[in-house]
């Protein structure tokens, strides 16, 4: 078999671009109430401000640049400024244009609140198979625990001592998680069969 480098930049073009653990994108309105600069850290507060300095920052800059249709030399407050222009008038067709050519995504969206990100499945949109969800268990124990203590089911100060009351509380946590997966495992089959 012959190679050449037309063959492989052949490979490398027509492969399909599979996003294996991403996370649900924010919302436009989060999106923009939340500080640009997070896009290459995971920083907060003080050290936010070194982000610049960052190899990362300096190739997200680059990116950007090209993304947004900027100069080569627009320098980074015309960024963002145009990253909110493009949100505020058509969010979509941005999102299109960074996913373009990709397959399909496998979405963890155990990552703070559902209201503030789009469902996994709304990604599918901008893909050319389904996208599919990567459930994070320890997100479902936590929904659980709020619901059974939203619903007085899981007191705030339970007794270590009171054996009964813990293990009424671990049967009904285990039986409402265990009853979760099989649900979610459920679901990802009847997905696939569709």
């Amino acid at each position: 078999m012959m190679f050449s480098i037309d063959r492989l930049r052949h490979v490398v073009q027509t492969c399909p671009i599979i996003d294996n653990h991403a996370h649900n994108l924010l919302r436009p309105p989060q999106l923009l109430a939340s500080d640009f600069l997070t896009i290459t850290t995971k920083a907060h507060g003080a050290a936010l401000e070194d982000t610049p300095m960052f190899l990362a920052h300096i190739r997200a800059n680059k990116q950007l640049r090209q993304l947004y249709g900027l100069s080569a030399d627009a320098d980074w407050d015309a960024i963002p400024q145009k990253g909110i222009e493009l949100l505020s008038t058509d969010a979509d067709a941005l999102t299109k244009k960074c996913l373009e050519g990709t397959q399909t995504i496998l979405i963890d969206d155990g990552l703070g609140s559902a209201s503030n990100f789009e469902p996994y499945d709304w990604h599918n949109k901008f893909t050319k198979s389904p996208c599919k969800r990567i459930v994070r268990i320890e997100t479902i124990a936590s929904t659980i625990l709020a619901a059974l203590h939203q619903h007085g089911k899981l007191p705030i100060g339970i007794a270590i001592a009171d054996e009964e009351a813990c293990s009424l509380t671990w049967v009904a946590f285990i039986t409402a998680f265990e009853h979760a997966i099989i649900s979610a495992i459920c679901r990802r089959l009847q997905e696939s069969r569709a």
